[in-house]
């Protein structure tokens, strides 16, 4: 039998993720240096070299070419990330009269998502299909994204809203660090 270089990639990150850790702790730039080349074999279109994305990150990898990382972008635990949609063929089945019949169409919304150079997910944060992240943008933890955010633009809630701009928030958030 023989081991490529997927099959290897493979349980290293099975190792991580079930944190049997066999190695002891693992590096974040050691494990983003075989994650990326595992998510490029995905199909995630990478610009740059993404900074972080968390192990705990919910990636969806189920159609190449819908995902895109930037340069030094951020992605936080528990992240979900998603580039495809069912709810609207499971509403098809549920008003179907033939109740899912055997010619009936799959009903499934796929649409891009691009997270920008140096843009911040946090955790938990959802990000639907569609979801396009600006350049420097932060998006809260736990918001939940189906649009656009602007670059430099900081995102919190369900559905996200934008409550200011890294340019005004980012004095005042040095000055609260100081204080503290």
């Amino acid at each position: 039998m023989r081991f490529g270089t997927q099959t290897f990639l493979r349980a290293v990150m099975y190792l991580w993720w079930s944190s049997i850790r066999p190695f002891g702790h693992i590096d974040h730039r050691f494990f983003m240096r075989l994650y990326i080349p595992y998510l490029r074999s995905r199909g995630v279109v990478v610009r740059g070299a993404p900074l972080y994305v968390s192990p705990t990150a919910t990636l969806d990898l189920g159609t190449p070419g819908l995902l895109e990382l930037g340069d030094r972008c951020v992605i936080s635990s528990g992240a979900r990330i998603l580039v495809h949609d069912f709810a609207v063929d499971r509403f098809m089945e549920a008003t179907d009269e033939t109740r899912g019949g055997i010619n009936r169409p799959e009903y499934k919304v796929t649409n891009q998502v691009k997270i920008g150079s140096r843009a911040f997910i946090g955790a938990g944060a959802i990000l639907l299909p569609g979801a396009e992240i600006g350049d420097g943008a932060v998006v809260g933890a736990g918001a939940v994204v189906r649009g656009e955010v602007p670059a430099g633009a900081i995102f919190i809630g369900n559905p996200a809203y934008q409550i200011s701009s890294v340019e005004e928030w980012g004095p005042k958030a040095i000055v609260r660090a100081v204080k503290h």
